[in-house]
């Protein structure tokens, strides 16, 4: 059976990013977790 969804076309948001996109959000992830450990920060 075909399925009942129409195959629309994704959002930009859920699209994989760039690698240098990703590199940069995860060092900034990796400086904020090293610079406090305090439970607040990204939560």
């Amino acid at each position: 059976m075909p399925s009942a969804t129409p195959s629309l076309p994704k959002p930009k948001a859920i699209t994989p990013m760039p690698p240098s996109t990703m590199a940069m959000m995860v060092t900034i992830l990796i400086r904020a977790n090293q610079n406090s450990n305090s439970p607040k920060a990204f939560t």
